[in-house]
């Protein structure tokens, strides 16, 4: 009886966490030619789109492993897209997916490590936004201050659209940088609409009931924090 207990527990942990590792959606690669293959793409964790595209041209067929340097990006059907960029690193530079957040007169960017990054670009020139924290001690009492430097780089390159009362309360997330774009946008161009690559988020259901058993499950609670339960 315990032998049979614990293959059961062996087995149903590892079908949930293979299937909690594997998300196909419908979605296109577009190839370095600018070519658009259309399949099946597997939505993982932040980190791992990053620098892995997992492509099948069926939902059931080969999977073909796709990174920064062979395509130029890759998009889901929801509205998730990542482009393949290069980003000036400490000592190199290194090409990786980041997610197109927002594309206007300004386009935003995101990338996910151990944390989150973004960078806005504007005629054609990327800058990274940053917000180094320093620690000051004053009368031997340690104080976290936040430089904040992304503010002064949004300040010049929006000089442009009288946006600064918005930029000043700012914060340093995809949904503060998406309607700080969208507004110097609609400022500087009123001819042309910008486009906002937004995520699509199902229902979450409920469902009650008594459980005995042992499961893994991924919790992504967007770019900013993703949990193993």
């Amino acid at each position: 009886m315990k032998k049979l207990l614990i293959f059961i527990l062996f087995f149903v942990t590892t079908v949930m966490n293979s299937y909690s590792q594997n998300d196909w959606k419908t979605g296109y690669v577009i190839k370095n030619s600018g070519d658009t293959v259309f399949g099946w793409i597997d939505n993982r964790d932040s980190k791992t789109n990053t620098n892995h595209c997992y492509f099948r041209k069926e939902k059931v067929s080969e999977t073909i492993h796709y990174g920064p340097t062979d395509i130029s990006g890759f998009r889901f059907d929801d509205g998730k897209f990542f482009v393949s960029k290069n980003i000036a690193g400490k000592d190199s530079i290194r090409q990786l997916f980041l997610e197109f957040l927002i594309e206007g007169k300004v386009n935003v960017f995101h990338y996910q490590d151990d944390n989150s990054h973004f960078f806005l670009e504007k005629d054609g020139k990327l800058y990274d936004l940053k917000n180094t924290t320093i620690i000051k001690e004053i009368n031997g009492t340690k104080y976290y201050i936040d430089e904040k430097e992304y503010l002064v780089l949004l300040t010049a390159l929006m000089k442009d659209a009288n946006i600064q009362s918005l930029i000043d309360k700012s914060r340093l997330d995809s949904k503060s940088l998406i309607k700080i774009a969208k507004n110097y946008h609609e400022r500087v161009c009123t001819d042309e609409q910008c486009i906002i690559y937004e995520k699509i988020y199902k229902p979450v259901h409920v469902n009650l009931g008594f459980h005995i058993g042992e499961s893994i499950n991924r919790f992504n609670f967007g770019d900013e924090l993703a949990s193993d339960y």
